[in-house]
């Protein structure tokens, strides 16, 4: 990139919050299927252990399962706090605006 170097600097953070854009849409955006596939694919596995023994790659593959469903809930629940903490940052607490207000 060529000019001054504030030019240089906003062009490079506009690329920036663009490959973040998408990396953000690619992991995040279907959390909430992602996790309900697991689950489902773990209560596939609970089926057919009720009817017959599990081999060991079966066992290994529900132990796995297990681990990534608790993962996306941990995620979730981490960018739902996160995304409350932003918009409580953006909007406020209109409490506290009413307690202010009742001081003064």
């Amino acid at each position: 990139m060529e000019g001054q170097s504030a030019y240089v600097l906003k062009e490079k953070l506009k690329n920036t919050k663009q490959a973040l854009k998408r990396w953000n849409l690619k992991e995040f955006r279907n959390l909430k299927k992602k996790q309900e596939d697991v689950q489902l694919k773990m209560n596939s596995l609970d089926l057919l252990e009720e009817e017959i023994s599990l081999c060991e790659e079966e066992k290994t593959r529900k132990i796995n399962l297990q681990g990534e469903f608790w993962i996306l809930v941990k995620l979730n629940e981490s960018l739902l706090f996160k995304k409350s903490r932003i918009a409580w940052a953006k909007e406020g607490d209109c409490n506290s605006n009413l307690f202010h207000l009742t001081i003064n």
